[in-house]
């Protein structure tokens, strides 16, 4: 990530029923979670995906799901993941008057 990017700061947008989505499709599972990180790593062309688990004992514990594929530009990241609840089919109306 630029200099520059690492100065800015990106606000996330809610759509209005983000909490009907989020009752509706939230994974409540903790390993299902972690499953939904290696797949998203697959579907971004990785050819491998890591998870690294640490459980020591202490105050800093985390898991690290690692992959090869490809990354979200600044527009991905700003333009699409930044905005939460909102369906792709309205995503693509919104982009085509632009």
């Amino acid at each position: 990530m630029s200099t520059a990017a690492k100065d800015n700061l990106y606000q996330i947008r809610a759509r209005s029923h983000l909490l009907q989505l989020l009752g509706e499709e939230l994974i409540g599972d903790d390993r299902l979670a972690i499953f939904e990180l290696v797949k998203n790593g697959y579907d971004a062309d990785a050819t491998t995906v890591t998870v690294a688990v640490n459980v020591n004992s202490g105050p800093v514990q985390s898991i690290v799901v690692q992959d090869s594929g490809t990354g979200m530009t600044l527009d991905d990241i700003t333009g699409k993941w930044l905005e939460l609840a909102i369906s792709s089919a309205l995503r693509c109306q919104r982009d085509s008057l632009n």
